[in-house]
């Protein structure tokens, strides 16, 4: 199996000036990734948006991709989502115990009063957000999971989403859940809990995979799937911290394609 290299760089959408393209409330903005996720979401195409160069390998997500790379859309009305979009900037570019209501309140211009009329406490925010950022992104990986791609095309697709988060931007933000676990004895219990849930259910949707894998005769390695994906998990969530530091996302991809000729032999 050829391994290609995927540049998952993140693309500009339409102006916000551009009323057209940048609704108010229900609808948020439609950014553009490569490769990742083809059969995963739907391929509808932002008006405005700049494709670059060859349009064959990019695929467009849905209205809620900033749930996944935890961009801050520009939004009227919804000042809960607001709060909670700015958190999850925060914390996966500098984490939890640099992330406090005062942040929040510059990031989107309101008063810290009314981030405590909708999350009385940080612990009660915390919760709200690893809820909404797992549900999102095990959406994501059951698409994934389902997909008619043979499993060495699915983990791909699935170390994708870590790439996908460590290419926007300046390259330095990483999985929320990832830089929460980081930092998990400063957490309140039912946050440390979410993190730990969300590890437990990408563990055995990896399992899956890899038994699917093994059962075609397509993965060769020994001893129990459950190892070999927390070993792929903690790969991506702690490669991905290390790789924030020193080579962004090519160096993980290329760790990602190590990992998989390992398992092909």
């Amino acid at each position: 199996m050829t391994l290609n290299t995927i540049d998952f760089s993140l693309l500009h959408p339409a102006s916000p000036n551009d009323s057209s393209s940048w609704p108010h409330k229900v609808e948020r903005p439609r950014f553009l990734v490569q490769a990742v996720v083809i059969n995963v979401l739907q391929p509808r195409i932002s008006r405005g948006a700049q494709l670059g160069q060859s349009d064959k390998h990019k695929y467009p997500l849905d209205n809620d991709t900033y749930l996944l790379v935890g961009i801050v859309p520009i939004m009227k009305g919804d000042t809960k989502t607001a709060i909670l979009d700015a958190a999850q900037e925060l914390i996966q570019r500098r984490g939890v115990n640099a992330m406090s209501y005062h942040h929040i309140s510059e990031a989107i211009g309101i008063r810290k009063a009314s981030i405590h009329h909708h999350f009385p406490t940080k612990d009660a925010l915390l919760d709200a957000l690893i809820q909404r950022y797992t549900a999102y992104f095990l959406g994501l990986v059951d698409s994934i999971v389902k997909s008619k791609k043979n499993p060495a095309e699915q983990l791909l697709d699935y170390a994708g989403l870590f790439e996908a988060t460590l290419s926007e931007g300046k390259q330095d933000k990483a999985c929320l859940c990832g830089m929460l676990g980081a930092e998990l004895s400063s957490l309140g219990s039912p946050a440390a809990a979410g993190v730990k849930r969300f590890y437990r259910e990408n563990e055995a949707r990896l399992v899956r995979i890899l038994e699917e894998g093994k059962a075609q005769g397509q993965f060769h390695f020994k001893g129990e799937a459950k190892l070999v994906a927390a070993m792929i998990f903690s790969l991506l969530e702690g490669g991905a911290l290390v790789a924030r530091a020193e080579g962004g996302h090519k160096r993980l991809h290329a760790m990602v394609e190590q990992t998989l000729k390992l398992l092909l032999r």
